[in-house]
């Protein structure tokens, strides 16, 4: 028979406890890295939710893009302008909501700032959905991530007041200018043809407009044209009331002559006149009224002879 081979010996008692040990301490490492990676993510997670709050809380539109120019971070502020839900913007770009033109413009600025790794800002109209156009000045800052990734962080400021109030004190400047070059006038010459109608000259190249008039009231409130500038393809109220004072002239001078046929025609006005003054024996302007604006004559119920 053959022999029994003999088992293997026990392994000493100091050999069993230290890979025990070992083993304990393996497990105990493992888990202190999971903890540890659990608590980062648990910060990580913390401080993006802090981060959104903060962006949130922003009125102006905030964006980051990534370096295809797709948006990977929105604020509630840039949702609204856009008037689109976050998870429709994330992954998108200019591309996808503006025009061809728009989009290549605002991507061919950030291409160089990822190149420089600068900064630009610009002033841009935007329109919305609503067709509302809105002046923007937007700035945008090329930087790199904790990834050594490239990315780009832009920030949007409605400036359509701002901008409207600069217009509005450019307009007031130009007026002012205007009433100084007139008071220089005045004291230039005593001719008052000649002040009143470089002033409605004046007066019309300011405001933009078609016709502005300078008129005189007579006791009863009706009115007599004294200056008028007015643009081309308008009627002149001097004019008309020019002709009309001829031929009332020459009709009192005929209308005693033989044959004339005056008298046999209807008695008409031969301009059309707005008597609206005469009527009221001035209206709300006697009770201090200084001017009164129309935006949309053809919607105001004003009688035909007045928008003629």
């Amino acid at each position: 028979t053959l022999p029994t081979p003999a088992s293997a010996p026990p392994l000493p008692a100091t050999s069993a406890q230290n890979c025990t040990a070992e083993l304990a301490a393996t497990n105990a490492s493992l888990s202190r890295d999971i903890q540890t990676r659990v608590a980062a993510e648990q910060a990580l997670q913390s401080h993006q939710a802090f981060l959104g709050r903060v962006l949130n809380a922003i009125t102006d539109p905030i964006f980051v893009k990534d370096h295809q120019h797709r948006w990977i971070t929105v604020n509630d502020a840039f949702c609204r302008l856009m008037n689109q839900p976050r998870v429709a913007l994330l992954g998108k770009s200019e591309a996808d909501f503006l025009t061809a033109t728009q989009a290549a413009e605002s991507h061919q600025l950030e291409a160089r700032l990822f190149t420089t790794q600068g900064e630009a800002e610009i002033e841009e109209n935007f329109t919305t959905d609503c067709g509302e156009t809105l002046t923007l000045l937007t700035k945008r800052v090329a930087v790199t991530n904790a990834q050594a990734q490239p990315t780009l962080v832009g920030i949007i400021r409605d400036i359509t007041e701002r901008q409207q109030l600069r217009e509005d004190l450019r307009q007031t400047a130009v007026r002012s200018q205007a009433l100084l070059r007139a008071v220089e006038r005045v004291r230039e010459t005593l001719d008052l043809d000649a002040i009143f109608s470089a002033t409605t000259r004046e007066l019309q190249q300011v405001l933009a407009c078609d016709r502005v008039v300078i008129y005189r009231f007579r006791p009863d409130w009706s009115v007599v044209f004294v200056a008028e500038s007015v643009g081309a393809g308008w009627k002149s109220l001097l004019g008309v009331q020019s002709d009309e004072t001829e031929i009332l002239d020459d009709a009192r001078q005929n209308t005693n002559a033989a044959g004339c046929t005056l008298k046999q025609m209807r008695t008409r006005q031969l301009a059309v006149k707005d008597t609206y003054l005469q009527d009221t024996q001035g209206g709300t302007y006697r009770l201090g009224e200084q001017y009164r604006q129309c935006d949309d004559i053809y919607t105001a119920n004003f009688p035909d002879c007045y928008i003629e």
